[in-house]
């Protein structure tokens, strides 16, 4: 694996851009039990991220294009794409709005398996983004409470997988009893819609609290109690399940 790495600056911007090479062999390449694909493999990867760093505010936004080749197996040759924006504005010493999202492009060339239980022989191709908004508030020195949101939606480019979407929304709260531990507490909301399926879509209710002790830097200690429901609706009527 090698790279190359360049810098540019213009006041609070900044430019970074990468270029790795990545040779490899692969006995299985589809981890296939049938009809298995021995191959070597070229993935070179051009990367470039725009930052930029102020006084109340970061930007960062990254985009990676890899492009994959098996020799003597053109058909599974490949040229994918990831781009990923991070955003976070402080509105005041207790108010700060984060934005993330994050789109992919890109084939399963790994071992898989659809809903029916049946192996993919063959890489599909898939796009998937994402959107998660946050929002944090400063209650007092030691109390904070977050909201945040999340939607997450792939496409697969052939029937043999089913596309899905899976969104919701959750309020965190945390408290500090002293320098060194916390306790903390969530509720959340999400729920999970697949295409093409016997389920039309699931409803997931969860509630957490959690506590964190932290004597160094290097060491800590931690542990979360919680209770998830969900409930699905399909073709058959509901089926509820407790954890």
């Amino acid at each position: 694996l090698c790279g190359l790495a360049t810098n540019a600056e213009a006041q609070d911007w900044s430019l970074e851009s990468q270029l790795s090479q990545k040779v490899a062999y692969d006995s299985n390449l589809l981890l296939t039990p049938t009809n298995k694909v021995s191959t070597f493999s070229s993935v070179t990867t051009p990367e470039l991220t725009l930052g930029r760093v102020g006084p109340t505010s970061k930007f960062s936004l990254y985009g990676a294009f890899e492009f994959s080749e098996y020799f003597g197996h053109s058909e599974l040759n490949t040229q994918d794409q990831t781009v990923k924006l991070k955003t976070e504005k402080q509105f005041s010493e207790r108010s700060t709005v984060n934005f993330d999202a994050d789109f992919i492009r890109d084939t399963t060339l790994t071992s898989d398996q659809d809903i029916d239980g049946k192996f993919l022989d063959r890489p599909i191709r898939f796009i998937t983004w994402d959107a998660k908004p946050r929002w944090t508030y400063l209650l007092s020195p030691i109390d904070q409470i977050a909201w945040s949101g999340s939607y997450l939606a792939t496409d697969y480019s052939s029937p043999e997988k089913n596309d899905y979407q899976y969104y919701g929304t959750s309020v965190d709260y945390s408290h500090a009893l002293s320098e060194l531990a916390s306790i903390t507490g969530s509720l959340s909301y999400f729920q999970f819609r697949p295409e093409n399926s016997s389920i039309d879509y699931t409803n997931i209710w969860g509630g957490l609290i959690g506590y964190s002790y932290n004597p160094t830097e290097r060491f800590k200690i931690s542990g979360n109690v919680g209770l998830d429901y969900s409930d699905s609706k399909g073709k058959g009527g509901r089926k509820d399940k407790s954890e």
